[in-house]
């Protein structure tokens, strides 16, 4: 009975209903509109106008997927709220009876054309109820609706057996014993109360040996049998998992069996009277299966056996206690249980009508109607089809008063297979046994969210912004709620449910049983089940404005929590980021005219740097090579003598040609990469070199003329194509932080992730310096312009390396490229030592926000936490090195993160 995401066919032949969603939704449903008055923008319609308010991203979404909207937009106009197509908004006749739209008009119709009273609807030959029953005479009173004529009966042909109310309608509800183990959304049982009559604790423990136990759940368990209520208290053996899962599913099969029954049933009654309790429940799922993974072997005997059982149950409880049992809302399963004997022995039965369907109805061509593959949205608590099987249970001669039926505080999730798809014939994705939709954080389990989370999600969306649509299904009597576009989940919410409990009692069934207290919303849940862990508090204190400077952050952080402080900080960085991104964009414009300057500049200089190096006072190549002259300045080497590199002939006005010829290449070549200079743009060999008017150089290392610069323009488009995925860390991280999700600190998210806004900005000021440059004073500054280009450069590496590898080491050469440069060499970019290498923090940050780790799980959280501290480390040479924006910006970043987490 644990719904759960195990296979649980409830309906696995009984063919039901029809689709579950309104006949208003096609393949995408009309969107909820709002209308624009005057002085409207898009702001006021996204919060004031739109119920609920949503977010401005949201609402662009909605209507064009761009800002576009709010230019156009005139008074009177209406706008999408939602997900979905924009309804036909012109004017239509609204009192016609059965008239919904044009194209479902049919012959002999009568509708209004104009203002005035309806028409008298054509009659129906059959009809036998309704005001289209022939003979139905128009009433006088204009004001009574044409519907209310001739009503018909109330399911009377449908259900049976219902003729006797019970004594007392009861509400059961269930509590999870092992909520505990949850993260959040924890509960005591004590703290179960009205209007709930009865109480289910779920589950006791059957051993091999037949005694019976609570196994881990001793601590509610006391508190069970302990606490003064005035609810009924019954616990429950069995379950799905119990049931059915290898190492246990034998055991309530034999518990059953002959040979078994009377130790089981012994057992079972002393533990309720040992415990005073008002009862014991039998939760088998499902005698007689046969098509059930995992569970033992099914005998032919199940269902006799279970009543035999039960009889031996009932005959030893003492007076006044009940026993029970939870039966499927399906013929298929329900086939096996001789269910009109066994209701002549129990007090009531539990009717499953909860999970009419789920994830494990993909491959079950029978699960569905007009649904072949069995993965067709359903809602698992679809009325037409729980109307079907209280018909079924009835006619198999339970009377209604014995039936308590089945309600959910859960709703069952599928992920969409295209998106905003949502009607009947729409399709979810998965395996019969795997659901991929997005888990409840405190229920952790696919497919399956409960109300408080549902609740949760739509409070947090509210708030900090989420894009989330929701609509009643009238079909099915359900609630659905769409969120990111891609996870469908119906359930019941509160109206939806008492609504249900009032049909119920209104067809003399004896109750309902909902499935389960713990997972609902009731104000506060104490988390003293788990020894203080947090539980899911609904209410949402944060103080979540839309900062643009971490300045006023700072200023109003006195007055949040400590989730709030890195919320409203990493909207601070985005909005610097967004500055920054804009700027970008602007700038990246100028590169393309300037590069023949820094091409040139590069070449030119290269070769100076180079002769300095072979030739100046320290000479650091000149080891690298052996040395031979002869006098002339046309000379044969085979003539030359050798000499001492570093001391060369120098007659005055006497000319020589000298070779250099290189004995230790890997020297010099690790003593060239050490300068910055990238061999491969270098020539050696049969050039001649004129140094002075009378001395050539043979075989001296000179810059190839033909070699491709790389353009910096590449790793700025490059860079460019990685702010969307940045952008949305930023969201993930907000959201996750607002709904509870991230496992570590929120300290740690706001160092993190300031770091690419720094290292953006100061990338941004250097590019336009650039496009300044080259406009205005190019010829006069080249050299400034080119430091420029590769300071912008260097900033953008980690933005590039992380995502690319390859294209980010342009940058770095051309970094290198610039050390060599005569005349630059250590007045380069402080930035270069700490963005070269590629397990330094910059490129570590970026690696992570842009390869996917992220902010999700808890090796999201150990990853943001030892980037943290890496941060922490940092010399205060590199803290220096790492842009005027890190050094402006970082003291208030480590103030809110002080106050977030303050350092003892």
């Amino acid at each position: 009975m644990h719904p759960d995401t195990s296979p649980n066919p409830a309906s696995h032949l009984y063919r039901l209903g029809g689709r579950d969603v309104g006949a208003e939704l096609e393949a995408r449903a009309n969107c909820k509109v709002a209308r624009v008055g005057s002085g409207d923008g898009c702001w006021s319609m996204a919060q004031q106008k739109c119920n609920p308010k949503i977010s401005v991203n949201g609402f662009y979404n909605y209507n064009g997927g761009s800002g576009k909207i709010c230019k156009s937009m005139r008074p009177g106009d209406y706008v999408c709220c939602s997900l979905g197509t924009m309804p036909n908004m012109d004017p239509k006749q609204k009192k016609t009876w059965g008239f919904t739209e044009c194209k479902e008009i049919n012959q002999d119709m009568i509708i209004c054309v104009s203002d005035g009273d309806p028409p008298m609807p054509a009659a129906v030959d059959n009809a036998i109820c309704g005001p289209q029953k022939p003979g139905t005479v128009r009433p006088s009173d204009k004001n009574i609706n044409l519907a209310a004529l001739n009503p018909c009966p109330l399911n009377a042909c449908y259900i049976v057996n219902n003729d006797k109310a019970p004594a007392k309608f009861e509400r059961i509800t269930y509590f999870e014993a092992w909520n505990d183990s949850r993260p959040c959304l924890n509960m005591d049982v004590d703290e179960v109360t009205d209007p709930n009559t009865i109480i289910h604790f779920e589950f006791g423990w059957i051993n091999e040996d037949l005694t019976v136990s609570v196994q881990d759940a001793e601590e509610q368990f006391e508190k069970f049998v302990k606490v003064n209520t005035k609810l009924k208290e019954v616990i429950s053996y069995g379950g799905w998992a119990f049931s059915n899962e290898h190492l246990t599913s034998h055991i309530i099969r034999r518990a059953a069996q002959p040979e078994n029954r009377l130790t089981f049933a012994t057992n079972a009654v002393d533990s309720v009277k040992k415990h005073n309790l008002d009862g014991v429940d039998f939760d088998w799922e499902y005698p007689g299966a046969d098509d059930i993974g995992g569970s033992d072997s099914w005998t032919a005997e199940d269902g006799e056996n279970y009543l035999e059982f039960l009889k031996l149950v009932k005959q030893r409880l003492p007076s006044g206690a009940t026993a029970s049992f939870a039966a499927p809302a399906s013929y298929w399963y329900l086939r096996h249980f001789p269910i009109g004997d066994v209701a002549k022995v129990v007090g009531y039965i539990v009717y499953i009508t909860y999970d009419l369907h789920g994830q494990w109805d993909i491959g079950n061509k029978y699960a569905a109607e007009d649904c072949e593959l069995g993965n067709c949205l359903r809602s698992h608590i679809n009325k037409t089809q729980t109307e079907n099987v209280m018909s079924m249970i009835t006619k198999a001669g339970v009377p209604s008063y014995k039936v308590f039926v089945g309600i959910s505080s859960y709703g069952r999730s599928f992920k969409l297979a295209k998106p905003e798809c949502y009607d009947g014939s729409c399709l979810y994705l998965g395996e019969r046994n795997r659901s991929p939709a997005a888990p409840g954080y405190c229920t952790n389990t696919s497919g399956y969210i409960s109300q408080a989370e549902i609740s949760q999600l739509k409070n947090i969306y509210d708030t900090i912004g989420g894009d989330y649509y929701e609509y009643y299904d009238p079909k099915s009597d359900s609630d659905v709620l769409v969120y990111d576009g891609v996870e469908w989940v119906p359930y019941m919410d509160k109206t939806t449910k008492e609504n249900r409990v009032q049909w119920y009692k209104d067809l003399n069934f004896g109750a309902v049983s909902d499935w389960a207290v713990d997972l609902q919303v009731k104000g506060k849940v104490n988390s003293g089940a788990n020894g203080g862990m947090e539980s899911l508090d609904l209410s949402y204190k944060c103080e979540l404005k839309d900062y643009d400077n971490l300045d006023d952050v700072i200023a109003n952080a006195d007055k949040s929590s400590e989730e709030c402080i890195a919320m409203n900080a990493i909207r601070a960085l985005q909005a610097m980021l967004a500055e920054a991104m804009s700027g970008y964009d602007e700038a990246a414009s100028g590169y393309d005219d300037v590069f023949d300057f820094y091409r040139d500049f590069m070449h030119d200089t290269l070769s100076e740097r180079l002769r300095g190096m072979m030739l100046d006072d320290k000479q650091p190549l000149a080891g690298f090579f052996n040395c031979y002259y002869t006098e002339g300045e046309i000379g044969n080497r085979e003539d030359a003598s050798k000499y001492d590199c570093k001391d060369p002939p120098n007659g005055y006005m006497q000319s020589y040609t000298f070779f250099w010829e290189i004995r230790d290449r890997d020297g010099l070549n690790k003593t060239l990469s050490k300068e910055g200079i990238d061999i491969k743009r270098l020539n050696s060999g049969g050039t001649g070199m004129c140094y002075n008017y009378n001395k050539v150089h043979w075989g001296f290392p000179i810059g190839k003329s033909e070699f491709k610069m790389p353009n910096p323009k590449a790793v700025v488009d490059e860079a460019r194509k990685t702010f969307d995925t940045i952008w949305d860390e930023y969201d993930d991280m907000y959201m996750m932080l607002g709904l509870d999700m991230f496992e570590g600190s929120p300290a740690d998210t706001v160092e993190v992730l300031a770091m690419p806004v720094f290292l953006l900005a100061d990338a941004v000021a250097s590019m336009k310096e650039v496009k300044r440059i080259g406009q205005d004073e190019k010829l006069r500054r080249t050299k400034e312009l080119v430091l420029q280009i590769v300071e912008g450069i260097l900033f953008l590496i980690p933005f590039v390396d992380a995502a690319l590898g390859s294209l980010g080491r342009i940058g770095v050469g051309m970094a290198r490229i610039l050390i060599a440069v005569e005349g630059i060499g250590n007045g380069g970019p402080t930035i270069y030592p700490v963005v070269g290498d590629p397990e330094m923090l910059p490129v570590a940050i970026l690696t992570m926000v842009l390869g996917g780790i992220g902010a999700g799980g808890l090796s999201g959280a150990l990853r943001y936490r030892e980037l943290s501290i890496t941060k922490g480390k940092l010399t205060s040479e590199q803290r220096t090195s790492l842009g005027p924006s890190f050094r402006k910006h970082n003291p208030k970043i480590e103030t809110l993160s002080n106050k977030i987490c303050p350092r003892r």
